[in-house]
């Protein structure tokens, strides 16, 4: 539903759909509808039409009024109402009126006789909060003498209700010792009224209350002056009595807070740390006058009680009868429950009465804020039933539950607290990290944070989960272990987290002790789905759940409410890495049900997989993607467990749209750890037929992988490895794929001849399967070679066929790859702006594919276009972002490729030592990873960068080597040769003669190095 928020009381503010709206037709406009949100009922046109513009004759007064009214209308006409004869807006559930909102809920409020309590004065103060300053502060209609009469009446109104409210607050304030909140009310309610005497002496009492007598007689000083300056008078016989009490010391001592003493709460005998935001959260639910209930739901040992005691502690003395802390931990049964409440707080129960009856007796005028801690044993419909009575007769009651399950009660607002955050930096550790080194150094104190620490600090809190007693737990084992041997252990054993000493409640010894506690409140039914459920990765769908473990939605929703799962916002169900592990322990112990769980995942994940085979070389790959990517930890289980066990059908199955989410999403390095993974599982495995097929699938995808790393040499060499054992195993599409690569990657180490007998041979292969798909990407290959070697409009004429063929087929990832090609090439044919389009085309549709690869490389293309256009400082920082993404993903070549377009952009721009550091860092890369074609292009670069530094003979002798080098690709050789050129015509003979005799001599296994260590020859 939209909102229309009207901002009356300060300067005037008006919100729709959470955006101000500022472009009213004009001033008069905003006067119609602030007028409207004051009143309660529609407004006779011909009224309005004199309040507003009385200086009119009544026709142009009411055309005035329609296009006023037409303003209003276009931007929230569903809240104007109109007729004929009046205008008005309707009151419906979206519509806010501040002033409305102060008035009624402030005057509802004085109604009240008698003592204030507690929510209504917590109701006054968030009202009051809307008092930002006086009605219609800073608007004014000069030429409207009733609407300013009007807007006068109605200031003095709110502003009269606004001091009335606040004085009551002031006074509430005082009583409960409150006397920081007391005083900041009463210096705002001043600020509105400086002249008001009985404010000043409230001020006076406050101040005297809280100790600050200096500032009580100051305050006393600050009214004399005012009355003198303002009025002429001196202040009366009430303030001045006040002050000589307060000045010879006969006013009543500082007090403190009535409610002080009365909790409690024990002392925390350490810090709590990273629960900021949670304790925020309780904070506000307890500021708020309607709220009664509070759950914090949470798995054993995850800090709730802590965090509920620190919340409490912070509102000590601010109920009337205390703040109380209820332990239920030793309770076991619900009817107990009045009796434990009752002796905490030293309650007598009345008699004739059942026990919960008599407790909510005791309670009803009680002004509490309660804490019953350990609830969980006691859930059930007696229980629940008790917190609603209980909250029904004590108005003034606020209560805080602790429980490892939800009690389903009317009032519930549940928080759901989960474990620390694990993440941190380098240099800095997170709250969970925080945590354990605090524990940590309790019992190592000699041990320093040095970066290698707080790597292995941040792993232990990762494999924790930031679970706060498994963290206390670990860093008790400090004075006996270091900290490897403890990381090493808990990943090891979960039953290694539990404490080496004595200190601690039997339930919190262990981890283990801790999770045995709910697992046994479980029934059978309850605890076989919840074993099973632990063969999931990374969350999982309730229809998943279904599939593997046959359960019902009505039992993982017990589980949720038993805080061993939780749903997510994206309706998946996770649950905390040691429960997980406790579940799989528990499944590890059932034998061969953990066997029959692990095929039904397989098999389900196998369905899910396979359905998404169809959509790659189309315009759902897009959503392929997100589908795999939300359940990828469960597609790589799957994966590795079919691996593990020789399922080497199911790996074929799956194989497929996992190496196309990999080419599809740029995610190489998280692909050749996979792979790799893979190759180690299969290969331990006893030899056959099906297996030396599987291996070719494998090390076929990760030497095409390696190619996209930069490792061109192993690439190249495990690709011709299995080559022929693709025809022998019929797997013809990977012979396609495996000689596309070959060529591509015989053209980076410049074996030209194998780059164009590969990609022929791989073009017959793709024609006689009459593949259009495979057929695109081959062409792809064969039209790089063209433009790499200058046979450009060759090149543009196979990749405006591809073009046609991805777009007729509905593949926007080729098409997204097509459209990048052609750029390369309509660039080195010097049509700038034509490859510029080509290139944001690309962009824009791996942008939307989720390909970081694809679209860095598109963005990286458009730069460099950008540099030929002369925006040289927008190209370098699109740069900067796509080295950024290039290190993210892992793409090493793109990234010593990028390193040497960058050095470009700096030298433009005059910057020539960064760009001469930046270009031989890039040749460094090149260098690492042998692409010697490149690597001869950047040496192209430094002979540019030579040129404008002044160094032409150094110029001469790089152009000369790049033209010598059978590696030059077509641009790199014609650039070098230009150059030289234009350089025989304006150097003397000899210079120009000696320099291309020295050039000649430069060999590439010396000078590269030579260049990235020291620098241009000289």
């Amino acid at each position: 539903m939209k909102k229309l928020e009207i901002s009356l009381l300060g300067p005037v503010a008006v919100h729709y759909d959470g955006q101000e709206i500022k472009d009213f037709a004009s001033r008069k406009a905003l006067a119609l509808l602030v007028y409207l949100a004051g009143q309660d009922r529609p407004v006779p046109r011909d009224f309005l039409t004199n309040l507003l513009w009385p200086q009119h004759e009544e026709s142009r007064g009411l055309a005035n009024l329609s296009v006023a009214l037409s303003s209003l209308r276009k931007h929230f006409g569903e809240f104007i109402s109109a007729d004929r004869h009046t205008i008005g807006l309707i009151d419906q559930e979206g519509l806010h009126i501040d002033a409305q909102r102060f008035a009624r809920k402030s005057q509802e409020i004085l109604a009240q006789k008698g003592e204030l309590k507690r929510r209504a004065a917590e109701e006054l103060a968030a009202v009051l909060a809307l008092y930002r300053g006086d009605f219609l502060e800073g608007f004014k209609l000069r030429d409207a003498l009733e609407f300013e009469t009007w807007a006068l009446t109605e200031q003095e109104r709110l502003r009269g209700l606004a001091l009335e409210a606040g004085g009551l607050l002031s006074d509430y304030y005082q009583e409960r010792g409150q006397y920081a909140e007391g005083l900041a009310l009463s210096q705002r309610l001043l600020s509105m009224d400086p002249l008001d005497e009985a404010m000043h002496r409230q001020l006076m009492r406050l101040w005297a209350l809280a100790g600050q007598m200096p500032q009580a007689l100051a305050q006393y000083e600050s009214c004399r002056q005012q009355l003198a300056a303002e009025l002429g008078v001196a202040p009366d016989e009430e303030t001045t009595a006040l002050y000589e009490a307060i000045r010879q010391e006969q006013f009543p001592a500082p007090t403190a807070a009535p409610a002080a003493a009365v909790h409690n709460i024990p002392a925390a005998l350490t810090p709590l740390i990273g629960r900021e935001q949670e304790l925020a959260q309780i904070e506000r639910w307890i500021r708020q006058p309607a709220a009664r209930l509070l759950t914090i739901l949470g798995p054993g040992g995850i800090g709730k009680t802590r965090l509920a005691q620190a919340a409490l502690r912070q509102h000590i003395g601010r109920f009337l009868d205390g703040v109380w802390y209820v332990s239920l931990v030793a309770v076991t049964e619900g009817a107990a429950i009045p009796f434990q409440i009752a002796d905490t707080l030293n309650l007598t129960l009345p008699g004739g009465l059942a026990p919960a009856a008599a407790l909510a007796q005791a309670l009803a005028d009680k002004e509490l804020l309660l804490l019953l801690d350990n609830f969980e044993q006691l859930v059930d419909g007696t229980s629940s039933a008790l917190v609603d009575e209980l909250l029904a007769a004590a108005p003034e009651l606020k209560l805080i539950i602790t429980t490892r399950e939800r009690l389903n009660a009317r009032a519930e607002q549940l928080l759901l607290l989960d474990g620390l955050a694990a993440a941190g930096t380098a240099t800095q550790l997170g709250p969970a990290g925080q945590l354990f080194w605090t524990r940590l150094q309790q019992n190592r104190p000699e041990i320093e944070l040095d970066e290698a620490t707080t790597g292995q600090i941040i792993t232990l809190c990762e494999q924790l989960g930031g679970h706060p007693l498994a963290l206390e737990l670990a860093a008790a084992w400090g004075q006996a272990l270091p900290l490897a041997d403890i990381i090493a252990e808990v990943s090891r054993d979960q039953r290694f987290l539990a404490s080496p000493g004595a200190g601690r409640a039997d339930r919190h010894q262990s981890i283990t002790a801790v999770f045995a506690t709910s697992w046994q409140r479980l029934e059978p039914e309850a605890q076989r789905v919840y074993r099973q459920l632990s063969v999931f990765r990374g969350g999982f769908t309730l229809a998943a759940a279904r599939a593997v473990t046959n359960s019902s939605a009505l039992l993982l929703a017990e589980l949720v409410n038993r805080a061993l799962l939780r749903l997510d916002s994206d309706d998946r169900y996770r649950r905390h890495p040691l429960l997980l592990q406790y579940a799989a322990d528990r499944l590890t112990e059932s034998g061969t049900e953990q066997l029959m769980a692990e095929g039904r995942h397989l098999n389900y994940f196998v369905d899910l997989v396979t359905a998404q085979d169809e959509r790659w070389p189309t315009a759902a790959a897009e959503q392929a993607i997100a589908l795999m990517d939300k359940d990828w930890a469960n597609i790589r289980t799957a994966l590795l467990r079919a691996a593990t066990a020789g399922w080497y059908d199911e790996v074929e199955m799956l194989w497929r749209s996992v190496e196309s989410f990999f080419w599809h999403t740029g995610r190489y390095l998280e692909a050749d750890q996979l792979f790799s993974t893979c190759l180690r599982a299969v290969e331990q495995r006893p030899a056959s037929q099906e297996q030396e097929r599987i291996l070719v699938v494998v090390k076929g995808s990760l030497g095409e992988m390696w190619q996209k790393l930069g490792y061109y040499q192993n690439a190249y060499d495990l690709l011709v490895s299995i080559l022929p054992g693709t025809a022998q195993h019929g797997l013809a599409q990977k012979q396609i794929n495996v000689l596309q690569r070959l060529c591509e990657i015989s053209e980076e180490l410049g074996k030209r001849e194998e780059a164009f007998d590969y990609v022929a041979r791989a073009l017959a292969l793709v024609e006689a399967l009459g593949d259009e798909t495979r057929t695109i990407v081959i062409k792809n290959s064969q039209g790089n070679l063209y433009t790499r070697y200058g046979r450009y409009d060759e090149a543009e004429a196979i990749f405006l066929d591809c073009l046609d063929i991805a777009r007729r087929t509905g593949s926007e990832f080729r098409t997204a790859v097509v459209c990048g090609n052609l750029g390369i090439t309509t660039k080195r044919l010097r049509r700038f702006q034509e490859a510029l389009r080509w290139y944001e085309e690309a962009e824009k549709l791996f942008h939307r594919l989720g390909h970081n690869e694809g679209h860095a490389n598109a963005l990286l293309n458009k730069a460099m276009v950008l540099d030929e256009l002369s925006d040289y400082q927008a190209a370098l920082e699109i740069k900067q972002q796509v080295i950024d993404v290039y290190r993210q993903v892992g793409y090493r070549s793109g990234e010593a490729a990028a390193y040497s377009s960058m050095g470009v952009s700096y030298m433009r721009l005059g910057q020539l030592d960064e760009a001469e550091r930046i270009i031989r860092q890039g040749l460094a890369l090149q260098h690492e990873l042998d692409m010697r074609w490149l690597a001869v292009s950047t040496i192209r670069t430094l002979g540019d960068l030579a040129i404008h530094q002044g160094n032409l003979a150094q110029a001469i002798q790089l152009y000369t080597f790049v033209t010598a080098q059978d590696y030059a690709d077509a641009a790199t050789l014609r650039e070098a040769t230009e150059h030289l050129d234009e350089l025989r015509a304006e150097l003397p003979s000899d210079i120009y003669t000696a320099a291309m005799a020295a050039g000649a001599t430069l060999r590439y296994e010396t000078l590269i190095p030579r260049l990235i260590t020291i620098g241009l020859p000289t």
